[in-house]
């Protein structure tokens, strides 16, 4: 099995936050690509970013995608938010899975 890094974005939550100030921070994630369903751009993020919810020092043009995972019990799966746009994502899963 060989994982994939990528970055991914997640919500801070903190007690007593309104919705509107909701605020993400990143993380480094492995995936496995075989687990992998479905890759889609995630332009609500995009929007978010241009509006001051992500860290200061991320650059501006930076795209996300939305991974969508199978967690192998039936019907269950599970989506994360990461950096990259759609092709460059799925070029890594492809090339992750390669082997």
């Amino acid at each position: 099995m060989k994982l994939v890094s990528f970055v991914e974005v997640y919500e801070i939550s903190l007690l007593n936050r309104a919705a509107s100030e909701v605020k993400y921070a990143l993380r480094e994630v492995l995936i496995n690509p075989e687990h992998v369903v479905a890759v889609r751009d995630n332009l609500v993020l995009k929007d978010k970013l241009q509006k001051g919810f992500f860290p200061e020092d991320l650059d501006q043009r930076q795209d996300f995608a939305k991974l969508q995972l199978n967690l192998g019990s039936g019907q269950s799966s599970v989506a994360i938010n990461i950096v990259g746009d759609l092709h460059m994502v799925a070029s890594k899963l492809i090339s992750g899975n390669a082997e």
